[in-house]
């Protein structure tokens, strides 16, 4: 059976799958965190003044793109193979005529549907919810008129990287989820937050670049609130990123190709 083929089969199948599971259920419920956040924020600031622009920046980084989304694409992108080896049918479909590489492909690009649908629902109600809470403060410049686009387009970034990130780790370990929750919460928010070179080792400084590097008044403004090292240009933090998502994925489908799957009797 050819590549693309069954790359079809197994997206379709893994789509259904993802749908009718706990999974779906509770990523939906991760998705909300931000929108309920913004909804709170948003009823308290009416009793007591609406907050700079900034804020609503940083709300939506810390909350959305931060932690919800690396999240979502933690449960989807994790269950790629690992829910395979957890349901014992991992031999079925190693044992079909079929490439290895499709099963990691196919099963990746369901998730990675999920997680984008969700992640970009998440940020345009986040941001629509909060945008009128924005008070310009003279020492705050005005958030750019493309911002709602900017974030949406950093969103999908989001979930393309790190699905692909935690779909590769799912073919290494046993147990993904745990050392997706130690590389986000060490990596990806403890990193990405210290001053100095280290943060280049994140997937969040290219995220950032994307979202800041073009407004340098914006950047300069956020940095109030945390310590970055100098951005990198929109271009080359695109690049990175997806070299980092085809990088993952080719690690992937070698360790797949190559990984033999013992189950307990």
């Amino acid at each position: 059976m050819s590549f693309l083929r069954t790359t079809a089969i197994l997206f379709t199948a893994q789509m259904r799958r993802i749908l009718y599971s706990k999974r779906a259920l509770l990523c939906l419920l991760v998705a909300m965190v931000p929108i309920s956040v913004a909804t709170l924020v948003r009823l308290v600031s009416e009793r007591e003044g609406p907050p700079p622009e900034i804020f609503l920046l940083v709300m939506i980084w810390l909350v959305l793109v931060q932690a919800s989304i690396p999240m979502i694409a933690l449960i989807v992108g994790s269950a790629a193979v690992a829910e395979e080896v957890e349901d014992r049918t991992i031999t079925y479909l190693l044992t079909r005529p079929i490439p290895r590489g499709a099963i990691l492909i196919g099963r990746w690009l369901a998730g990675l549907v999920v997680v984008l649908c969700l992640s970009l629902a998440s940020c345009y109600l986040t941001f629509k919810i909060a945008e009128d809470l924005g008070a310009v403060e003279e020492k705050y410049p005005p958030l750019p008129a493309d911002i709602l686009n900017r974030l949406l387009v950093v969103a999908a970034l989001a979930s393309l990287t790190y699905s692909a990130v935690f779909a590769a780790i799912g073919t290494f370990l046993k147990h993904p989820v745990i050392a997706g929750l130690a590389y986000t919460s060490v990596i990806e928010v403890f990193l990405a937050n210290l001053p100095g070179g280290n943060q280049a080792m994140t997937i969040q400084y290219y995220l950032k670049s994307y979202l800041l590097a073009e407004t340098p008044e914006l950047a300069k403004a956020y940095q109030e609130h945390f310590n970055f090292l100098d951005l990198a240009t929109p271009s080359d933090a695109l690049s990175h990123l997806l070299t980092i998502t085809a990088v993952a994925l080719i690690f992937g489908v070698w360790r797949l190709s190559r990984r033999q799957f013992l189950l307990p009797s």
